[in-house]
């Protein structure tokens, strides 16, 4: 039992997600009659990160696929912004066809050091803990306008391929424990108020060997009786625009920027990023 139980939390630090989550399946089916083994099991922090991982990731694929309830609110000849209306909740999602293959703009992302360079919004992002190669628990601080206090969130940031759809997600699960995996999580700086990640998506599908196309989702609690009109517009219309257009403007220059350089100066990670491209979608 306990060797059955280390298998799956090997492939879950291992970033293998899927085959963790098959064999926590078959391992729940034969142990349905066996209370005691089954509490060992949802006692597994792994375990239960692992179910709420797969859960969201079924969430966001199904979230992604849905356009149609999604009003429209600004559109260019490739980005397309969109809003969902609600009185305490910020939902927001993005839409971009990149003329880039995927690795670079995945290199792009995965420098959160250099994001507020690039997104104006960030005040600094800080890696409380790389758990896996592809898993991080990040600390987002963010600059708000004025009269609304700085916001901050933690998260639990992971990378899924999704070879079916030919692509790559990124998704953000929200932190409100105080520990995660035994690492303590940071308080907020005095004044800020910490944000809500109900849903934080990134997903980079493969449209041909030189086109990507990203789409972000953002679905959060700000933590404000009422979001106002006004910080919901600039939000969507100009903070979420100039994000996805910034992003594409530094997939574009990938070449010779500092991003390039930082690829060439951590290569085990990178050889590891383009080898799970390569299995997935072919890249």
């Amino acid at each position: 039992m306990e060797a059955r139980i280390q298998e799956i939390k090997d492939l879950f630090y291992d970033d293998k997600l899927q085959d963790a989550y098959k064999k926590l399946r078959t391992l729940e089916g034969e142990l349905s009659s066996d209370p005691s083994s089954l509490d060992l099991l949802n006692s597994t922090e792994e375990i239960n990160i692992l179910r709420d991982d797969l859960k969201e990731a079924d969430r966001c694929l199904e979230l992604l696929a849905d356009l149609d309830s999604w009003n429209p609110i600004k559109e260019t000849e490739n980005i397309a912004i969109f809003s969902k209306t609600s009185n305490v909740d910020f939902i927001i999602r993005a839409e971009m066809l990149l003329d880039q293959p995927i690795f670079p703009v995945l290199s792009i992302c995965n420098e959160i050091d250099l994001l507020p360079s690039w997104i104006q919004v960030v005040k600094s992002v800080e890696t409380v803990k790389t758990i896996t190669p592809f898993r991080r628990l990040l600390w987002y601080k963010f600059n708000i306008p004025w009269p609304a206090s700085n916001r901050d969130m933690v998260v639990n940031a992971f990378g899924l391929t999704i070879p079916e759809n030919n692509s790559i997600m990124i998704i953000l699960r929200d932190v409100s424990e105080s520990k995660f995996l035994g690492t303590d999580i940071p308080q907020p700086d005095s004044g800020d108020v910490r944000v809500t990640m109900k849903t934080g998506i990134l997903s980079f599908m493969k449209r041909s060997e030189t086109q990507t196309q990203v789409s972000f989702l953002s679905h959060s609690d700000p933590h404000v009786p009422l979001v106002p009109e006004s910080l919901l517009n600039w939000c969507s219309k100009t903070g979420i625009y100039y994000f996805i257009k910034s992003m594409e403007d530094k997939a574009m220059g990938f070449k010779g920027s500092i991003f390039e350089e930082r690829v060439a100066a951590n290569q085990a990670f990178y050889n590891k990023l383009m080898s799970v491209l390569n299995e997935a979608l072919g890249e």
